[in-house]
């Protein structure tokens, strides 16, 4: 009975995926947010057009907790990592500011980030890390 219901809850992750892996380099120094980690990552991808290439920067943002969250906290700009996660979305309320003396609560706003599970380091920030 019971590998039945195992079997079942298998077949059942099997058909939501929700994994992202990305490589690249940071934009600034990770800022730390009461129990979580924000970081700022930039990838980078190419495609040929009429035999010209060109080149098109994401921006990431990246979100660590916990134990994780004190680790990555001795990343510095320009580092080159590896994010492993979970794409999430939340929904938060933006303020407009108008002028000093009002502000305008805006219609929410969806914003995306990728909830890390692992974070490596790569390339030449591993030098800086051993260094230290």
């Amino acid at each position: 009975m019971k590998i039945k219901k195992k079997a079942a809850e298998q077949k059942a992750q099997r058909k939501y995926v929700n994994e992202v892996r990305l490589v690249g380099y940071l934009g600034q120094q990770p800022k730390r947010y009461d129990n979580r980690v924000v970081m700022s990552l930039a990838t980078v991808s190419y495609s040929k057009r009429h035999e010209d290439w060109h080149y098109h920067t994401e921006w990431h943002r990246i979100v660590a907790w916990g134990k994780l969250a004190e680790e990555v906290t001795a990343l510095a700009k320009g580092d080159h990592i590896e994010v492993k996660g979970d794409l999430r979305s939340r929904v938060f309320a933006a303020i407009e500011i108008l002028s000093p003396v009002t502000q305008k609560s805006s219609d929410n706003d969806m914003i995306w980030e990728i909830r890390a599970r692992s974070v490596s380091v790569l390339d030449r920030a591993k030098d800086r890390i051993k260094a230290d």
